[in-house]
């Protein structure tokens, strides 16, 4: 990220707009994701927002979940980082998988701006309504809430924390698609046994999990597990058609074929076989190597996850709760007494299964 001048200056509203502009044309693809998921964030207040793991399912880039006691809908944003104009096939790929995905809304959000033809597929569109925002508008979405400037008196200034957080991507990250978000260990074992019954697409998943959990699953809380046991090498994307919409189908590995079969006859060796593979997430022996040296909370793992992976904002805080939760399958990670979350390591017997 370049440094301006105006990053010490006050700025009209017109300035300050021209500067963000600039910043968002030259951040790259994936922080721009990012960046646009902290927009949506700040100014639709969702209840759930994530930016959706590299290959994501249907060209979603952003999903996310608003309304609580009254209402709930879920909805989607295509994001497009461009040097030229954005299309009507953009748009048009956008509600196809706004339908898949059973979303009431969406967005394309680009830097640059839209074709005539585009306007008009979005306008005409009768699925699902969508809102195409240009750089221009995602320019003047920010300076009206304050996301990347800040707000004085005598004008606007470069929020210089809000943009320090996209100078990470600079460095090799760990994708977000290797740091789970599926808490629930018996979830990810009955997702697998659902797609080896030939329950393969998310549609189909969510079937199965609400039929053998007797709980309400969203397509895309469903899709988490599959995601996290893809993560594990349990399974793998195939290319793959579902009513009549092409839709990502979900394999058995032959890991993952083994460890059902561990499952079934041998819990003990099951278990142990999940751990190496969990063990195998580069998140994890990054947090088990400070585990070996000290505690660490919640938030420690929180701060880890911010620093050495591509995930932002506020399912940090879920994808260490999942880290927390299958830290808690090994006998050698210990809480604390007093119940914080904390974990403790211990040397004894254990090269086998820590790799040492």
């Amino acid at each position: 990220m370049s440094d301006s001048e105006n990053d010490s200056e006050y700025m009209s509203k017109s300035e300050a707009e021209e500067e963000l502009q600039t910043r968002i044309d030259e951040v790259g693809e994936t922080p721009f994701e990012h960046l646009s998921k902290f927009v949506v964030e700040e100014v639709e207040s969702p209840q759930e927002i994530e930016v959706t793991p590299e290959g994501g399912d249907g060209g979603l880039d952003i999903t996310g979940r608003v309304g609580k006691s009254i209402y709930e809908c879920d909805f989607g944003v295509e994001v497009k980082h461009y040097s030229g104009t954005v299309g009507s096939d953009v748009v048009r790929g956008l509600s196809g998988a706004l339908n898949r995905h059973s979303c009431g809304f969406g967005a394309v959000v680009t830097n640059s701006t839209f074709t005539s033809p585009a306007k008009d597929a979005a306008r005409e569109s009768d699925g699902p309504s969508m809102r195409l925002i240009n750089g221009e508008k995602l320019s003047a979405l920010m300076v009206e809430h304050s996301v990347g400037v800040n707000t004085h008196d005598e004008g606007y200034k470069i929020d210089k924390e809000f943009w320090a957080q996209f100078e990470k991507f600079d460095d090799e990250l760990i994708s977000s698609g290797d740091v789970p978000q599926a808490d629930k260990l018996d979830v990810l074992n009955e997702t697998l046994r659902g797609v080896a019954k030939g329950q393969q697409y998310g549609p189909e998943i969510v079937d199965h999990l609400v039929l053998e959990t007797e709980e309400d699953w969203t397509r895309r809380q469903a899709d988490y597990y599959a995601l996290a046991a893809a993560a594990l090498g349990f399974l793998e994307e195939k290319e793959g058609e579902y009513d009549g919409h092409r839709m990502r189908r979900w394999e058995l590995t032959e890991d993952g074929q083994e460890y059902l079969e561990y499952l079934e006859e041998d819990s003990g060796r099951a278990e142990e076989f999940r751990q190496e593979h969990i063990l195998d997430l580069r998140i994890f022996e990054i947090i088990v190597e400070r585990i070996k040296d000290e505690k660490i909370d919640h938030d420690k793992i929180k701060e880890l996850i911010r620093e050495n992976t591509e995930v932002t904002g506020t399912t940090i805080g879920r994808r260490a709760g999942t880290i927390r939760s299958w830290l808690r399958d090994f006998d050698e990670v210990k809480m604390d007494d007093d119940g914080k979350t904390a974990y403790d390591y211990y040397e004894k017997d254990l090269s086998s299964t820590w790799g040492e």
